[in-house]
């Protein structure tokens, strides 16, 4: 990757944590931030799909709490069977 490539790359991710911070900032509903999060991080990562898991210790259990949809907004073509959406 050249020197101009990898600028414009790192300009990028820094739009989209700026981006992210504003809504973090400005929103009060979790699921959106967490959804914009895995967005972001997708985005930026140059991949289409990211996931947040949550973990329940108590309970021994995990669960796609956010994303789980790619940046289209369509559902990952094999998702898990069993996993539970909160």
């Amino acid at each position: 990757m050249t020197n101009s490539a990898m600028e414009r790359h790192l300009l990028c991710q820094r739009r989209i944590l700026a981006e992210f911070g504003e809504q973090a900032v400005i929103g009060a509903d979790l699921d959106a931030i967490l959804q914009a999060a895995c967005k972001g991080a997708g985005e930026g990562l140059g991949t289409h799909l990211a996931k947040f898991i949550q973990l329940d210790s108590e309970k021994r259990q995990m669960w796609v709490r956010s994303g789980g949809l790619d940046v289209w907004g369509s559902w990952a073509r094999n998702p898990r069977p069993g996993v539970r959406h909160a």
